[in-house]
């Protein structure tokens, strides 16, 4: 006769990976939760390892799935997500598999090129108003002008030498006619 695999309290999951995960001990997972003494907490791991510890178990992903899945995610929030697990569990998974730290590298990468495409597409798109408030395109003069009253808001020149190797790039990257004065002092220099 097969147990019933039943769902635990979200509470016990919560001392269960704290104790087997995180590795905190009783005292301190009893103080996080509120004033527990370090016996309740015992007593509550020691049930959770029945059923409820089974039904934790039958919820640990394929790892087949888990790594497509990782592999197209840009953090362990957005891979728990698709997979209908928590975090938490999502990290036991791949520490187990000795892929936890390869992801976090992997994430962080993948985020940091997401950030410089959000970036340079805010940059064009700053570059583009600044034009249609001024009726042309805006002179390295004029933007850093823009900036400066700005407080911030308006990001200097040496931004858009950056992100898109010289101003006059950014000025291209931003549909606009590049100015022809300057004269080419602002590139970024090729490292």
């Amino acid at each position: 006769m097969s147990r019933k695999i039943t769902e635990p309290h979200p509470q016990d999951r919560l001392i269960h990976h704290l104790a087997t995960v995180d590795k905190w001990s009783l005292k301190r997972i009893g103080q996080a939760i509120g004033g527990v003494t370090k016996q309740r907490i015992s007593q509550r791991i020691h049930h959770l390892q029945g059923s409820a510890l089974d039904w934790l178990r039958a919820k640990r992903p394929d790892p087949e799935k888990l790594i497509a899945v990782c592999d197209n995610s840009y953090s362990a929030i957005e891979a728990s997500r698709k997979l209908g697990i928590g975090e938490g569990l999502l990290s036991s998974t791949l520490k187990q598999l000795e892929l936890l730290q390869r992801y976090k590298t992997f994430w962080k990468v993948r985020r940091s090129e997401r950030d410089r495409k959000l970036h340079k597409r805010r940059l064009i798109r700053i570059m583009r108003l600044v034009a249609r408030h001024l009726g042309h395109t805006p002179s390295l003069d004029e933007m850093n002008f823009f900036a400066k009253k700005s407080k911030g808001r308006i990001p200097y020149h040496s931004s858009w030498v950056a992100a898109f190797g010289s101003y006059r790039n950014g000025q291209i990257a931003a549909g606009l006619t590049p100015n022809n004065r300057g004269g080419g002092k602002h590139t970024q220099k090729a490292s």
